[in-house]
């Protein structure tokens, strides 16, 4: 039963949601069948609560007693349930979206040529969105949307419309730049890592249209435009300090989800700059996710991604916060996924122990890591390729530094700047482990040689040209 898609939906569902569907099985309105109340009562006790697997022939023979041979009916019962619990998440949706539901009503009024209270019910919606301070993309869309419904109900009444262009044109530069600065910042994000170069025309005549809106409330806007041109001028840090002067001005009027992405924006420009060798960098990006934590937006999911909290992890070990690195794993390591957070445990505190200098703790606990995605398995890897390095082991050094070598050339999710950083790592640990005798000036020469390179401040450190805690 636990492979059904029933089953992993209502699953991610929340107790209050799970409520909410109980309630609506038992109204008429929605549903008419007895039997589908009793499977979903069966599967809340039975799977969701005590965590029982019931096989799906068990299923059948509890839901249809009566019924000797197994057949398609419990496949309908199922698909029927499948379909109420996804109307409670777009209820549910539309609830949270109050500018949205409106929209729907007035278009649903307009069907009937009811035109009195679209104009009524219109502009009292127009009003309430205008009026509110914190904007999202849905706010920008439906104010675009009630606008032009409104302005074709004038053309459709013959009524003076002299003013309602001029309205349409700016509600629909606002909706239209709400969604296409966010894309283009993808767009030029994901051609910055691929290192595909192109002018694109189109994002003058983008940053024209942001440069010369005059619609109020759009912070979110004018942050995206900052974002876009973060990547387009990357060596204009001015840009980059603008963005986070803007997030601390403006962060009360800005959603969470929209915050969480422009903070992402910051820090990816730091890692751009610590690639280029600017060491300042560490401590602002760590200064960032401060930032994020205090502001409730270092994550947006039920779940904190597991990467982000190993983001802030070896970062805070590596600019040596190994106190309020514990306290923070402390704090957040309870809002992982349960089902990743064994081994998530074991490699937080690995890379703890690393930093303490403690390798065969370390190395202990890398080992009993379970397989998780590639980034996870790329990180365990790589720490045990250093913790073989700190306690001479050359062989296992040697072996890991082969496997990880094709474990990174073979792998599609990893970015071509990423496979080189890595694969340049390996190159100089090796040159580093047959040639600790060469002169320092030789050893920074042959570092220098390989750009880009993964964690230039530990081998620098292993050349003593560094100091590293």
């Amino acid at each position: 039963m636990k492979n059904t898609q029933l089953l992993q939906f209502l699953e991610k569902l929340s107790s209050r949601e799970l409520k909410k569907l109980e309630e609506m099985l038992h109204s008429p309105y929605f549903n008419k069948n007895e039997r589908c109340i009793a499977l979903f009562q069966l599967i809340k006790r039975e799977i969701l609560e005590s965590g029982k697997d019931l096989d799906v022939t068990e299923v059948f023979k509890i839901v249809f007693p009566e019924q000797t041979k197994m057949n398609a009916s419990l496949s309908v019962l199922m698909s029927k349930l499948l379909n109420l619990a996804q109307e409670v998440l777009v209820l549910e949706q539309l609830r949270l979206r109050p500018h949205t539901r409106n929209y729907l009503l007035l278009k649903s009024l307009g069907e009937k040529g009811d035109g009195e209270n679209i104009q009524k019910l219109g502009k009292k919606s127009l009003k309430k969105i205008q009026s509110q301070q914190k904007w999202t993309k849905e706010d920008y869309q439906n104010n675009y949307l009630i606008t032009n419904l409104l302005y074709d109900l004038e053309i459709t009444a013959q009524h003076n419309r002299k003013h309602y262009p001029e309205k349409v044109v700016e509600a629909l530069d606002a909706f239209y730049l709400s969604h296409r600065l966010p894309l283009t910042y993808e767009m030029m994000n994901i051609k910055q890592m691929l290192r595909v170069n192109d002018h694109n025309l189109l994002l003058e005549k983008v940053l024209g249209i942001s440069e010369s809106i005059s619609l109020e409330n759009t912070y979110l806007i004018q942050l995206y435009r900052l974002a876009v041109l973060l990547i387009r001028e990357p060596e204009k840090v001015a840009n980059f300090e603008q963005l986070l002067a803007d997030l601390e001005d403006f962060g009360t009027y800005i959603p969470r989800e929209e915050m969480h992405t422009l903070y992402a924006t910051a820090l990816n420009f730091c890692i751009q700059q610590i690639i280029k060798g600017k060491k300042e960098f560490y401590q602002r990006m760590f200064d960032i996710f401060k930032m994020m934590i205090a502001k409730r937006v270092l994550y947006i999911t039920k779940y904190i991604p597991p990467g982000q909290i190993k983001n802030v992890v070896t970062l805070g070990c590596q600019l040596g916060k190994l106190d309020w690195t514990k306290d923070f794993l402390e704090e957040y390591s309870h809002h992982l996924d349960p089902k990743l957070r064994n081994s998530t445990y074991y490699y937080y505190h690995a890379t703890i122990a690393f930093y303490q200098k403690d390798f065969e703790k370390a190395k202990e606990f890398l080992v009993k890591m379970e397989s998780m995605d590639v980034f996870f398995e790329v990180g365990r890897r790589f720490v045990l390729l250093k913790i073989y390095y700190e306690l001479k082991e050359e062989v296992a050094l040697f072996q890991l530094m082969d496997s990880f070598n094709a474990f990174i050339r073979s792998n599609k999710a990893l970015s071509a700047p990423m496979k080189t950083s890595y694969l340049n790592f390996c190159k100089m640990l090796k040159w580093l482990v047959k040639n600790q005798n060469k002169k320092r000036a030789n050893q920074l020469e042959k570092l220098n040689t390989y750009q880009p390179i993964s964690d230039k401040r530990w081998l620098m450190n292993k050349l003593s040209l560094e100091d590293y805690s």
